[in-house]
C-alpha cells in the first residue's frame, strides 16, 4: 500500500512537470512568433510626464462665526401701568435692565474677541499651510520638467546618433522584451559612431 501511494506521488509529480514544461514550450513559441511583429521602438511622448501636482491643496478654514452685537432695546425694563408710575420701583426695574444689557454685552466683547483671535489663528494656520504647498509643488514641477528635459535631450542626442544615446536607446528597449524565466538571456552592445553600425551580442539558451 505504501509503494502505491508512493507511486501515485510520483506520477502525479512528473505530470506537474510535464504541464510546466509544456507551458514553458508553449510561451517561448508564443515569444518567437510574435517577437518580430512587436513594434519595439520607443515612443518618447509616452515618456514626457504630464501629471498634475498629485497633493490636493489645503481647504480653507470655516472661520468661527460671531454673533450680532447685543442692542440696549432688547432688554427693556419689566414695567406696567403701575410701576411707571411709582418713580422708585421704575428706576430699579430700568437699572435691572441696563444691568442685564451691560453683562450681555460684556460676555459679547469676549466672545467676539476670543472668535476673532481663533479666526487670525487659523487663518495664519492656513496661509503657512497654502506656502508649504505651493512651495513643494514648484519643487515638484521643477523636477518633473527637468527630467521632460533630460528625455528630450536624449531623444535629440539619439536623433544625432551620439554614441551613448543610441546604446542607452538599444538598451531600453532590449529590457523591456517580456522573456518567460525559463528563457534566460544576455547581450551586450556598443555602437560605432564612425560607421553608424551596432555590434550585439545576444547571449541565447540552448535550443
Amino acid at each position: 500500500e505504501r509503494d502505491a501511494h508512493s507511486k501515485e506521488l510520483r506520477k502525479a509529480l512528473a505530470e506537474q512537470q510535464t504541464n510546466e514544461a509544456q507551458e514553458a514550450i508553449r510561451k517561448i513559441e508564443v515569444l518567437l512568433r510574435d517577437g518580430g511583429k512587436r513594434d519595439s521602438r520607443v515612443d518618447w511622448s509616452k515618456l514626457i510626464e504630464h501629471t498634475n501636482y498629485p497633493e490636493p491643496k489645503p481647504s480653507a478654514p470655516t472661520p468661527q462665526t460671531i454673533s450680532s452685537e447685543p442692542l440696549r432695546m432688547a432688554f427693556p425694563p419689566n414695567l406696567n401701568w403701575l410701576t411707571r408710575l411709582l418713580t422708585p420701583i421704575r428706576e430699579k426695574r430700568m437699572a435691572e435692565a441696563e444691568q442685564r444689557f451691560q453683562a450681555a454685552h460684556a460676555a459679547w466683547r469676549v466672545a467676539r474677541a476670543e472668535g476673532e483671535k481663533a479666526n487670525a489663528e487659523q487663518a495664519q494656520e492656513y496661509n503657512r499651510q497654502i506656502a508649504q504647498w505651493e512651495a513643494a509643488k514648484a519643487s515638484w514641477l521643477k523636477d518633473q520638467e527637468e527630467r521632460n528635459a533630460a528625455i528630450d535631450n536624449k531623444r535629440a542626442a539619439y536623433l544625432r546618433c551620439k554614441q551613448s544615446a543610441v546604446v542607452e536607446y538599444c538598451e531600453m528597449v532590449l529590457n523591456a522584451s517580456d522573456y518567460p524565466e525559463t528563457f534566460p538571456s544576455g547581450f551586450e552592445l556598443d555602437y560605432i559612431a564612425e560607421t553608424r553600425m551596432l555590434v550585439l551580442d545576444y547571449s541565447l539558451p540552448a535550443i
